[in-house]
């Protein structure tokens, strides 16, 4: 049987053929936080090899398992891992596709599953309970307003950043995301709860249709950290110590779930391509599974309702 090698165009270095992937990416309108990651990534790969000089084509399977190693003796867990190697992966399989380095598989690594942190009933009640609008400054009330459409809507950080003020329809209740992680906008309804706290929020707020929804106290966009930051800030003076932004999307799909919400819903309403994807949310509800679970179980149930004298042994 005849194998069939692949034909490497060129020599170039791997700083070289880096620059030719930003400029792809620049080119093909990804998203400057996107770019961002994979720069950083790059950087810490570079470290990793200490030459300036290596060749595209010198990257081989057993150099990425150096890597996975070095990253380990660096005490990052596979999670961190696999968020480094989907990056570098990016900009290889576009070298194998332009025929700069031959083609081979990068695995990444198997993770330990993780419980997801939720935010607790008690919690949220603390967290949505409104600031006095006469007396807190405008960078609170805004906080207020992003954790209400947090758990209104589940998005990621990412998303809530990008949205803009036009991206809300008041007359159908719908809010745009056009800024996601797969990179496909879609629409979500816009509870009627959330649309009460955006329609005052933005009496406040003012601006115009393109202005970003969410901004600091001079009308610009928040930043990724400044978000962060207003957020650990806002749930650890409200008592709460968790203060991760996800935490509110899987806050949202647990709940979501544990209400009755439909499964396939909830995909939709997440963004997720794959259902699978959506299924370790199921995760997140054992021991809400666990409560009441006698009130509910068929069994039970049926034996209740027919519930009969029965024989006894003594």
């Amino acid at each position: 049987m005849k194998i069939i090698m692949n034909k490497i165009k060129e020599e170039l270095s791997i700083n070289t053929v880096f620059e030719k992937y930003e400029n792809h990416m620049i080119l093909n309108s990804f998203s400057p936080y996107t770019i961002d990651l994979v720069k950083r990534c790059y950087k810490n790969f570079n470290l990793f090899l200490d030459d300036d000089n290596f060749l595209i084509n010198n990257i081989t399977s057993d150099v990425i398992d150096n890597y996975i190693l070095w990253l380990r003796k660096q005490g990052n867990k596979n999670t961190t891992i696999n968020i480094k190697l989907s990056d570098l992966r990016m900009i290889f399989y576009w070298a194998m596709d332009k025929e700069y380095l031959t083609k081979f598989k990068i695995n990444l690594v198997k993770e330990e599953k993780s419980i997801r942190k939720t935010y607790s009933e008690k919690e949220l009640c603390e967290l949505l309970k409104k600031p006095n609008i006469d007396k807190c400054i405008f960078g609170k009330y805004r906080d207020w307003v992003i954790v209400n459409f947090l758990l209104g809507t589940g998005v990621r950080s990412l998303t809530l950043l990008n949205i803009k003020i036009k991206d809300l329809d008041f007359y159908n209740n719908l809010i745009t995301l056009a800024i996601t992680k797969n990179k496909t906008p879609f629409i979500v309804p816009m509870a009627l709860n959330l649309s009460v706290i955006l329609s005052e929020y933005l009496t406040y707020r003012k601006g115009n249709n393109e202005d970003y929804l969410f901004c600091n106290a001079y009308g610009e966009q928040l930043t990724r950290a400044a978000l962060k930051d207003a957020i650990r800030r806002y749930n650890l003076q409200r008592g709460v110590s968790t203060t991760s932004l996800h935490s509110y999307r899987h806050t949202f799909a647990k709940m979501f779930i544990t209400n009755g919400g439909n499964l396939f819903v909830l995909q939709k309403l997440l963004g997720h391509k794959s259902i699978r994807s959506t299924q370790v949310y199921v995760n997140l509800i054992t021991s809400d599974l666990e409560k009441d679970y006698d009130k509910y179980n068929p069994l039970d149930v049926i034996l209740s309702k027919n519930k009969k004298d029965i024989i006894k042994m003594k």
